[in-house]
């Protein structure tokens, strides 16, 4: 199995799909297995290898985002098979878009570029960090966003130059993205 640099972009956007449905409330999870369970029906139906294919790829998008589903191995497995590739391989396929951190000040901090309060937003950047290590370590469940906008006098100039987090911490994973760069960092 090649990866090239359209196959990277198709994971990408599936990460970024998969994100925009956390974000209506649609259980990731669920949605994975059953979208897979079709493309791999969808193969068997039609023999067009492109449903494997695009399995594939969404597989590798569970993995960037470390939600790997240990009942899902099966369904892993199986769409593996038909593609004639080892599960091994496709997890190591990863591009890295999940960077494993742990919850301390350092890297915490690394996670973040520029920031200085303002009045729409008075946390200072250590608050910020502190925040983030509390709901980590203590397992806070939830969806938090952190904000710095670098002003101008451009309404379209302030929106690309803002920079948007979102922390979210669930039972089984805690991870934080920078909306901006689209960087996704999974805690350890």
């Amino acid at each position: 199995m090649d990866l090239d640099r359209e196959d990277n972009e198709m994971v990408f956007s599936i990460v970024y799909t998969l994100e925009i449905l956390h974000n209506k409330g649609v259980l990731i999870q669920n949605t994975i297995q059953m979208s897979l369970s079709c493309l791999m029906d969808w193969y068997r139906m039609s023999g067009d290898s492109r449903y494997l294919e695009l399995a594939l790829l969404q597989m590798r998008a569970c993995f960037e985002l470390g939600i790997l589903s240990e009942h899902n191995i099966a369904l892993y497995t199986q769409i593996c098979e038909l593609a004639h590739v080892e599960l091994e391989e496709v997890m190591k396929q990863k591009l890295g878009l999940a960077k494993r951190v742990k919850p301390n000040k350092s890297q915490v901090r690394s996670m973040i570029g520029k920031w200085m309060p303002s009045k729409d937003n008075p946390l200072t950047i250590n608050q910020v960090v502190e925040d983030i290590i509390d709901k980590v370590v203590n397992k806070k469940e939830g969806v938090y966003y952190y904000s710095y906008k670098k002003s101008s006098r451009n309404k379209i100039e302030d929106i690309k130059r803002e920079n948007l987090y979102k922390l979210i911490i669930t039972k089984s994973e805690c991870y934080f993205i920078d909306l901006h760069k689209f960087i996704v960092y999974l805690f350890e």
